[in-house]
């Protein structure tokens, strides 16, 4: 018991000192110190910029996503607004509110086709800007010649609404023939117009 105690206390007193004092060591551990403290901060940075960049590309994905969803509700708003026009183009067709027939003199005589007319503006208007939500996504330029239109319309509808002779197959002369010319006016503009905001949203939708 002795001696062992003695092998211990000899081995502290010279060669364990003598290790932990031993100058290589303490240089290679004193050296190594700001190489890893360096490595350290290098790999947190690494890893803070790479936590940045994915935040950062993360919101503009999301921000590209919400403007590209908006830009496809506005397109197709304005496309269903411009499927419209139909009831008031120039070319007659099986919806035209305007009809015309050949009068003697190369003249024409203009008249309402009821039918049509009620169906416009009972129906057709409400369902496209307001049960599709089309006229949230109008663009002021729009909006007013295209109520301002509808209004004219509905005048027409309520002036022969309680008329127990007129039928959706009636035809109502138009008395007024510079009211066929206002109603071409607003399609021609109407027409251009949304054509533009289209165009304009193509383009954004594409680049």
């Amino acid at each position: 018991m002795l001696l062992c105690l003695s092998d211990i206390l000899s081995f502290l007193a010279s060669e364990h000192p003598k290790k932990i004092d031993s100058p290589d060591l303490w240089t290679v551990f004193v050296n190594s110190l700001p190489s890893g403290f360096f490595t350290f901060i290098s790999a947190a940075l690494a890893a803070f910029l790479a936590y940045r960049f994915a935040v950062k590309h993360s919101k503009i994905l999301h921000n590209t996503t919400i403007k590209g969803d908006r830009l496809r509700r506005e397109i197709d708003a304005l496309e269903k607004i411009w499927g419209l026009l139909i009831y008031i183009a120039p070319n007659e067709n099986e919806k035209s509110i305007i009809r015309w027939r050949n009068i003697p003199n190369n003249e024409k005589a203009y008249f309402f086709h009821y039918g049509n007319l009620c169906w416009y503006v009972k129906a057709e208007v409400s369902q496209v800007i307001y049960r599709e939500y089309s006229g949230l996504y109008m663009p002021e330029k729009i909006k007013e010649p295209f109520f301002s239109l509808k209004n004219i319309l509905m005048e027409i509808y309520i002036r022969y609404e309680n008329d127990e002779s007129i039928n959706e197959d009636s035809l109502i002369p138009v008395e007024n023939p510079e009211f066929v010319k206002v109603i071409n006016a607003r399609y021609q503009y109407l027409n251009m117009k949304i054509k533009d905001e289209l165009e304009q949203r193509y383009k954004r939708l594409t680049y």
